[in-house]
């Protein structure tokens, strides 16, 4: 019987410590995330487009492509269906 009473006399120090010290340890104040500075523009723009004309049904005839903006330079490219990008102006104003 006297070892239950070391035990819990232990068991008792060793709560009011734990309640003492604990509270700070374990805690921390939370730390937001950096905030970025605003992200740069993006260099190209695109705009799609696509049409279909079907004369007679079944046998239509579709067109599509692009229009493809470098943000930096100003130049316009166009590209039909699946070609290779044209460029069709210099820098924009």
């Amino acid at each position: 019987m006297k070892s239950s009473h070391w035990g819990l006399l232990l068991l008792a120090v060793g709560l009011v410590v734990g309640m003492l010290v604990g509270p700070g340890v374990l805690e921390r104040q939370a730390e937001a995330q950096g905030v970025p500075i605003s992200p740069p523009p993006p260099r190209f723009q695109i705009s799609a487009w696509g049409m279909g004309y079907p004369t007679p049904p079944g046998s239509g005839k579709g067109e599509r492509g692009c229009y493809i903006v470098d943000t930096v330079t100003g130049e316009l490219w166009h590209a039909a269906a699946d070609g290779q990008p044209k460029k069709i102006s210099e820098k924009l104003r």
